[in-house]
């Protein structure tokens, strides 16, 4: 029997789920966040491993969710999540724990996402 990709397969957000992700970020635009996880479910198990990962690095750091949706007339299947790490840090080290988060785990754990998520650091002013 052949595997389905991510895009063919059919997935429904458990109530566990959606309250474990409601616990671990904080959401931008919640209605594009619910509305894209139920169109690539399959990103959750990531996004409920990430936190492990990220806290290593960044353990003081809030996380939030936001979907980038691209301008209008472009294709809906280009749009993707964003894990945002809200960091402390100088943009150097942030930067390079970034890297390190990219290298040790993230570059490979993504390909099992489609292209669907990111991870990137923002900054909060002192």
């Amino acid at each position: 029997m052949a595997e389905l990709s991510p895009s063919q397969a059919v997935y429904n957000i458990s109530l566990e789920e959606a309250e474990q992700l409601e616990q671990i970020y904080h959401f931008r635009r919640s209605p594009e966040i619910w509305r894209f996880l139920q169109q690539h479910a399959f990103i959750i198990p990531l996004l409920l491993e990430a936190p492990t990962h990220i806290c290593r690095r960044f353990p003081d750091a809030a996380m939030y969710l936001e979907v980038l949706v691209h301008p209008q007339g472009s294709n809906a299947d280009d749009d993707e999540m964003v894990i945002h790490v809200m960091t402390h840090l100088d943009a150097d080290d942030a930067l390079e724990l970034l890297w390190k988060l990219d290298r040790d785990w993230w570059l490979k754990a993504s390909e099992t996402v489609a292209g669907r998520l990111m991870i990137d650091v923002d900054f909060q002013e002192l």
